[in-house]
């Protein structure tokens, strides 16, 4: 057994949805209805609502599901047990079509902010269960639901929805919706059922878009090239930084090495000068001595040396002060001796001279 079927119409009907909460005479319309397998490959196979019945509840609330039978197509009982990927497929592909407008999902999105979010909330919309498309170069794309616009004469897409069962939409695909303007979403079956499922009823519920497509806004483009721009600016700083520190390190070692020499320079400079002036006076006074050797050997031989003339005129002068000096000495010693000797015979006046000679 399984719970989805689709109609005459081409619509989607889950088993359990046509009977829960129905009165007698509503199921008993909905088993008349004619119903076919989704299931079958090629021609599609009539099935029967089956409903278990419940004596002790008023209305039928207990599960029902479709099953092949014998009249419409010769039966295929082997389908009745279809595979679990098959039927939570078929069963989010039928919540997609047919309950528009009680979930959500992100269309697309910007990296950077949330101001150009796109959301497809269904209004608007109504569903499509295994809708196909064929481009003008022949290729058909069969859409697992699609919510489309407009009358049934004219109808337009506005999204596709695609169920991830066993393997995710093909990229060319998604090219191509993307390209014919729809918009485009993928979800995992398990996660429609389940979302579906334990939402509250009549609550809007919000479904994982697998395929959100997601771009960067031109706010958010200059806004991520201006940090960029700033960042390599202040990079560029950093370096230029860097490299004067390194080029005014270079010129202070540089200039650094250019004193050391220079000092250097200087002092042999000053080393070398020293040297020289020695040289030069050791040479003067060698010229000079020779100079005074030779003149004194001369002066030698003809008796005429200034040099020593000098220096006997000059002993001379200062013998002839000497005895003038010596000279007036004596005489005041004597004449001091004279006074004593007159003042210690008791000659008149010399006591008054002598006191006023002292006092002098």
């Amino acid at each position: 057994m399984f719970n989805i079927a689709m109609d005459t119409c081409g619509a989607t009907c889950d088993a359990d949805e046509l009977v829960r909460g129905k009165s007698v005479v509503e199921i008993e319309n909905a088993r008349k209805r004619k119903y076919f397998c989704v299931a079958c490959a090629g021609e599609k196979h009539a099935v029967s609502l089956n409903v278990r019945r419940d004596a002790k509840a008023r209305n039928y609330t207990a599960l029902a599901w479709f099953s092949h039978h014998g009249g419409g197509g010769g039966g295929n009982s082997q389908q009745d047990t279809p595979l679990p990927e098959t039927a939570r497929h078929w069963q989010a592909k039928h919540i997609l079509s047919k309950h528009v407008g009680r979930y959500f999902f992100t269309v697309s999105k910007c990296r950077g902010c949330n101001q150009h979010t796109t959301v497809e909330d269904g209004a608007g919309a109504t569903g499509r269960v295994e809708f196909s498309e064929r481009t003008p170069d022949g290729t058909l794309y069969r859409f697992d639901a699609a919510l489309v616009c407009g009358d049934p004469g004219s109808v337009v897409v506005r999204s596709v929805l695609e169920v991830w069962a066993t393997h995710e939409t093909s990229a060319e695909k998604q090219e191509y919706c993307r390209e014919s303007g729809y918009m485009f979403g993928e979800f995992d079956a398990a996660a429609v059922v389940s979302a579906h499922t334990n939402a509250p009823e009549d609550a809007v519920y919000a479904l994982d878009n697998l395929k959100i497509r997601v771009f960067e806004c031109r706010e958010c483009v200059s806004a991520r090239e201006e940090a960029a721009l700033r960042v390599e600016k202040t990079r560029l700083l950093a370096a230029a930084a860097k490299e004067k520190e390194r080029v005014l390190a270079e010129a202070r070692r540089v200039l650094e090495e250019e004193t050391r020499l220079l000092a250097v320079a200087a002092k042999e400079k000053e080393r070398v000068l020293a040297e020289a002036r020695r040289v030069l006076v050791e040479a003067e006074e060698a010229h000079e001595a020779r100079e005074r050797e030779a003149w004194e050997m001369r002066a030698k031989e003809d008796g005429t040396c200034p040099i020593q003339a000098l220096i006997r005129q000059n002993h001379d002068h200062w013998l002839a002060t000497q005895v003038d000096v010596q000279r007036k000495r004596r005489e005041r010693d004597e004449a001091s001796h004279q006074r004593w000797v007159r003042a210690r015979a008791g000659v008149p006046g010399e006591c008054s001279k002598r006191g006023a000679t002292a006092a002098s």
